[in-house]
C-alpha cells in the first residue's frame, strides 16, 4: 500500500478513536470516582476549602465489579477434535497452553472489568515470536484501540489501529506509534516529536514506517483476518447509532454504567449535602438577647467580630437584667438519609446488584434466600457470556492459525466454558453431585465439575486417586448415530426406550 493511501486510513481511524476514547474516559472517571459535579465541589470547597480531601461516594465501582468479579473463562472448548483435545467437553489443551503462556488466566478479568464499564475492550492477537511456538494475545484498552466494522455486517472487521506514545527524557510524550491491522497485512508506523529552537515541541504529521520492531515495518498476514478482535459487553444493533448519538455510547455496544451515572451524580451530591449540613449542623445553634455587646475598654468601640462562643460544659453569665438564652431546635436531616437510602435502592434495581451489596440491614438470612437475592445479578452476568465469550473464541482461533494449526482456526464451533456465576456453598454442591452421580445421572467427572474448584487436573488426580479407571475417547464403534443416538452410553447404564408394550386387558375374575 503506498504511503498516502495508509496515511489517509490512519488519520481516519485516528479520528474515529478520539471519538471512542472521550467516551470511554467518560466511563471510567465514573467507575474511578472522579464524577465531575461542579456544584458539588463549589459547595465542598466553600466549606472545608482545601483542609479535607474531596469526599466521594462511589457505587459505579461496586456495580461493575459485582458483575466482573464473576466472569472468569475456564478454557476454550474445540468439539470437532479427538482423544486429548477434549472429546468429554473439557477445555482444548493448546487453547489451555495459549491461554497460560499469555497470562489471560489473570488478564482476562483486566478485559472483562474494561468492557463492563466502558462498554469494550480489545484482544489483539500476533504471531508466535522469533525462537517461540505460541501466538501472543494481549489485552489491549479501548482508549488506544479501535476497530473499525463492516457497515454491512458488523461481524466483519476491515481495520484496526493500535496508537501510544514513548515517554521522552524530560518526562513528557516522545515519538507516536501506530499500528494498522488490515486483514492482508500489519503496518508498523511512527511520527516523529522534534524540538526546534524557537519553534518549541511538534510532532510531524508525516507517517514513516518504524524500525526496530523485529527489524521490519511491514507484516503479511496469510489468515486474511485482522488480528483483532473486539470484546462486547452489551451488543447493540449498529442502526440504532445514530438515534443514540450524544448518550455516551460506543457503536454497537454499552456500558453497564451508562443508566447508572445520573443515579451517581445524584447520590454524590446528597452526600455532599449531608455532609455540609452536618458540618454546620453539628453543634446546636443558641441566640442571646439583651446582651451588651462587647467594647473596646480603651476606645469604647464595639471589638471586631466579637462572638460568643460556648461550650457543652460553659456556664454562660451576663450582667444583663434583661439578657435572654435560648437554642434553636437541632436540623433534622432524616429527610436526607431517606432519599439517600431511596437512590440507593433505584441504583441497586437498575444495576441488579444483590441488596445486601448496598445495604447493611439485612441479616439473619439463610443461604437459599441469599442465593435467591442473587438471581438477578447472576442473569446479568449470564448475558454477558455470549459476547465476551464470541470474541475469546475468535482471539483463540486465531492464535491457533497464526502458530499453523488451521484445523481450529477454521472450526467455528468453538465453545467458551465459562465458571458457574451463582455462589453456593460446597455443602450444597456436593450433596448436588453426589445425588446426580449415585443415581447415575451423571458420570462421575462431570459430577466433580460442579464441586466449586475443581478443575480438570484435579478431577483427574481425583478419579485417579479414587481408583477408578481412566476414561479415554469414545470409541468409534459407540459413537451416536442418526440410527442409534443412544450408541454413546454405556450398556447396562441407562435402559434404552424400546417398542411400547401391547395393553394387555385381563378378564375380571369371577365372583367367589
Amino acid at each position: 500500500m503506498a504511503q498516502a493511501a495508509y496515511t489517509t486510513l490512519v488519520e481516519s481511524l485516528e479520528r474515529e478513536l478520539a471519538a471512542q476514547r472521550r467516551v470511554v474516559d467518560f466511563y471510567e472517571n465514573y467507575y474511578f470516582g472522579d464524577h465531575q459535579l461542579q456544584a458539588v465541589r463549589k459547595k465542598w470547597e466553600e466549606v472545608y476549602g482545601g483542609a479535607l480531601p474531596e469526599m466521594t461516594s462511589n457505587w459505579c465501582e461496586l456495580a461493575v465489579n459485582a458483575a466482573a468479579g464473576r466472569l472468569k473463562v475456564e478454557g476454550i472448548i474445540f468439539p470437532t477434535q479427538t482423544g486429548e483435545l477434549g472429546e468429554d467437553g473439557g477445555p482444548d489443551e493448546v487453547a489451555a497452553e495459549i491461554w497460560e503462556e499469555n497470562g489471560l488466566n489473570t488478564a482476562q478479568a483486566q478485559a472483562h472489568t474494561t468492557a463492563v464499564y466502558a462498554g469494550r475492550s480489545y484482544a489483539l492477537v500476533e504471531p508466535p515470536a522469533q525462537g517461540e511456538t505460541v501466538s501472543r494475545i494481549t489485552v489491549e484498552h479501548p482508549s488506544q484501540t479501535y476497530v473499525r466494522m463492516d457497515p454491512a455486517s458488523n461481524r466483519r472487521r476491515l481495520a484496526a489501529i493500535k496508537t501510544w506514545w514513548d515517554v521522552a527524557d524530560d518526562g513528557t510524550e516522545g515519538d507516536q506509534h501506530i499500528t494498522l491491522f488490515l486483514p492482508n497485512r500489519t503496518y508498523h508506523l511512527t511520527r516523529k516529536r522534534f524540538t526546534t529552537d524557537g519553534m518549541g515541541t511538534y510532532l510531524t504529521p508525516v507517517l514513516i514506517p518504524r524500525t526496530g520492531y523485529s527489524n521490519v515495518d511491514e507484516v503479511d498476514n496469510p489468515l486474511n483476518v485482522v488480528p483483532v478482535v473486539p470484546l462486547d459487553n452489551k451488543p447493540v444493533s449498529l442502526a440504532a447509532a445514530p438515534r443514540l448519538v450524544g448518550k455516551k455510547m460506543l457503536a454497537g455496544t454499552m456500558s453497564d454504567l451508562q443508566p447508572l451515572t445520573p443515579l451517581q451524580d445524584a447520590i454524590q451530591k446528597g452526600v455532599v449535602e449531608m455532609i455540609v449540613i452536618g458540618e454546620a449542623a453539628s453543634a446546636p445553634l443558641r441566640w442571646a438577647t439583651g446582651v451588651t455587646e462587647p467594647k473596646d475598654p480603651a476606645t469604647g468601640k464595639p471589638l471586631p467580630n466579637a462572638e460568643i462562643r460556648s461550650m457543652v460544659t460553659s456556664l454562660l453569665t451576663f450582667p444583663d437584667k434583661d439578657a435572654k438564652v435560648g437554642q434553636l431546635p437541632p436540623h433534622d436531616m432524616s429527610g436526607l438519609i431517606a432519599r439517600h437510602a431511596l437512590y440507593l435502592r433505584d441504583f441497586g434495581a437498575q444495576s441488579r446488584t444483590p441488596p445486601h451489596y448496598m445495604l447493611g440491614d439485612i441479616v439473619n438470612i439463610s443461604g437459599e434466600g441469599l442465593a435467591a437475592t442473587e438471581t438477578s445479578l447472576s442473569e446479568r452476568i449470564r448475558e454477558k457470556h455470549g459476547p465476551l465469550g464470541g470474541g475469546w473464541e475468535q482471539a483463540t482461533r486465531i492464535a491457533c492459525g497464526m502458530q499453523g494449526d488451521l484445523v481450529r482456526f477454521e472450526d467455528k464451533r468453538c465453545k467458551t466454558s465459562w465458571a458457574n456465576p451463582e455462589i453456593r456453598s460446597i455443602a450444597q454442591a456436593v450433596d448436588a453431585a453426589m445425588k446426580l452421580f449415585t443415581s447415575k445421572m451423571l458420570p462421575l467427572e462431570m459430577a466433580l465439575e460442579m464441586v466449586p474448584g475443581m478443575t480438570a487436573a484435579k478431577i483427574e488426580r481425583a478419579v485417579h486417586l479414587l481408583g477408578f479407571p481412566q476414561r479415554g475417547p469414545v470409541p468409534s464403534s459407540l459413537k451416536a448415530t442418526e440410527d442409534d443416538p443412544f450408541a454413546d452410553i454405556a450398556p447396562g447404564a441407562i435402559p434404552r426406550p424400546g417398542p411400547p408394550r401391547p395393553v394387555v386387558v385381563q378378564p375380571a375374575a369371577a365372583a367367589a
